[in-house]
């Protein structure tokens, strides 16, 4: 508990950051006219006063010669030179200093949730906004909850957290709705709001994205919800003798059906949906409902099976109390890299290559934590051995120095943080980066240096993209 008074998931505050966005607009006040103009004469008084003759300017008579003129010098003038800050600390954790990993976290319940495929080791991202706002000192608003006092309660949570740079990312569910949070409720159609999420979990990309939540969720009220909606009702989907709600074609939109209730996005696509008690499970994909379905049931391999994972989640918790955690797992090849993100091989050169690269990898995890007195963006590196943990680890502190953030720019990393805590347990890199400004740990999204500073020098595991004529790469 802050005596102030904390990825939620820059912002959100934060929120993640993990956020709200709110517009206060006000017009009005009054104006006090102006004077009338007036015909009416405006008497003058006359003085008696007597003035001195104004003198005749003396003009100096100059005779042109052969005199030198000399070129005057400028005065010299003083620019204020702002004071530096000092240099980034840097921290090596080792023995009993290195943290240990913590098993058993909500984290570890969200990853069993999700499939264990190629979308979702590409990316999948997790939230605990409870967690975060019982830190702080509040409760997750009930579902019934009207969204002015629950942005109300953000707001104070946002001034509560700001000071340290912690704030829960705002509670939104399912996540691609974060965009239109003020634009419906959506309680009296299918009982429940975007905050009803405790803990969130998202993964993959479009079409085929897995959205799931821990909160507050009933089936028997969403039933009862729908059946008294004047809405369209849903067809019921079957996967494996478990039914779901699915609402027109799949992954076909209606533009004039955006935003109308009970579910539908912001391109007009019927959602697929499954409420279970405290859960939720959320999709515009058959599939990925047949996914989470099978993973329920134990017919499928979820990520919590995945041994990197799990043990990149318990690393990254034992850092701290983690606001959210990002896992990404897709190539960190310095050459797939170049071929993806569209910038030139010039950029490269001027900031990537500038320092050498990481050694190979498999899977990176971020998130945005506190260690009880200040935020922190703590960073996971599983690597294949220890010596390559090591070798990653010491790298890893040079880049940040070195690598400038973007081309011409020459600011890197180590400008903006005031700390690195760095150290090495087994095969896993870890570290905690602390910047001086708590604001840009609230609104640093997780991996967000990837393209620069965690690139390592293995294969391309890619095939390069084909050129096109089209300005936009």
């Amino acid at each position: 508990m802050f005596a102030a008074g904390r990825w939620k998931l820059a912002t959100l505050a934060g929120v993640s950051a993990v956020m709200v966005v709110l517009t206060a607009c006000s017009n009005g006040g009054d104006e006090t006219p102006a004077a009338e103009p007036t015909n009416e004469p405006t008497a003058t008084p006359i003085t008696a006063a007597s003035f001195p003759p104004t003198p005749t300017p003396i003009i100096p008579h100059f005779v042109p010669g052969p005199t030198a003129v000399s070129a005057v010098e400028p005065y010299p003038t003083r620019t204020p030179t702002p004071t530096p800050p000092p240099p980034m600390e840097v921290v090596w954790l080792t023995g009993d200093d290195v943290p240990e990993p913590l098993s058993g976290t909500v984290y570890e319940d969200l990853l069993a949730r999700l499939p264990d495929n190629e979308g979702t080791r590409a990316f999948t991202t997790l939230a605990d906004q409870a967690g975060v706002m019982e830190l702080l000192g509040f409760e997750m608003p009930p579902a019934a909850e009207s969204k002015e006092v629950v942005f109300d309660l953000l707001l104070d949570m946002i001034m509560v957290g700001d000071e340290h740079g912690f704030t829960p990312m705002v509670p939104v569910w399912p996540s691609r709705a974060q965009d239109y949070l003020s634009l419906y409720d959506r309680y009296e159609y299918v009982g429940f709001q975007h905050w009803s999420a405790s803990q969130t979990a998202n993964a993959g990309e479009p079409p085929y994205a897995y959205d799931f939540a821990f909160g507050d969720f009933d089936p028997q009220r969403t039933s009862e919800k729908l059946a008294d909606c004047d809405c369209d009702q849903p067809d019921i989907q079957l996967h494996s003798g478990v039914g779901y709600y699915a609402w027109g074609p799949e992954f076909i939109g209606d533009i004039q059906k955006r935003h109308d209730p009970p579910l539908y996005d912001h391109v007009g696509r019927g959602p697929r949906l499954l409420i279970r008690p405290g859960e939720g499970f959320y999709s515009i994909s058959n599939q990925a409902m047949a996914d989470f379905i099978d993973v329920a049931e134990g017919n499928m391999p979820s990520l919590a099976d995945n041994d990197e994972y799990i043990e990149a989640a318990r690393a990254l918790a034992g850092l701290g109390l983690m606001r959210d955690m990002t896992f990404i797992g897709s190539s960190f090849a310095a050459n797939d890299a170049e071929d993806s993100t569209g910038n030139s091989q010039a950029f490269f050169q001027e900031t990537v290559r500038t320092v050498d690269l990481l050694k190979p990898f498999g899977l990176a995890t971020s998130g945005v934590g506190f260690d009880g007195e200040a935020a922190f963006v703590g960073l996971v590196i599983v690597n294949p051995d220890p010596s390559t943990a090591e070798f990653n680890a010491e790298q890893l502190v040079e880049r940040i120095r070195n690598v400038p953030l973007a081309a011409p720019r020459r600011d890197t990393l180590a400008d903006l943080l005031s700390k690195v805590e760095i150290g090495v347990e087994g095969n896993l890199t870890l570290a905690r980066l602390y910047f001086r400004d708590p604001v840009r740990t609230l609104f640093s999204f997780p991996l967000r240096y990837a393209d620069t500073l965690i690139l390592h020098d293995g294969p391309r595991t890619r095939e390069p993209a084909p050129p096109t004529d089209s300005p936009i790469a």
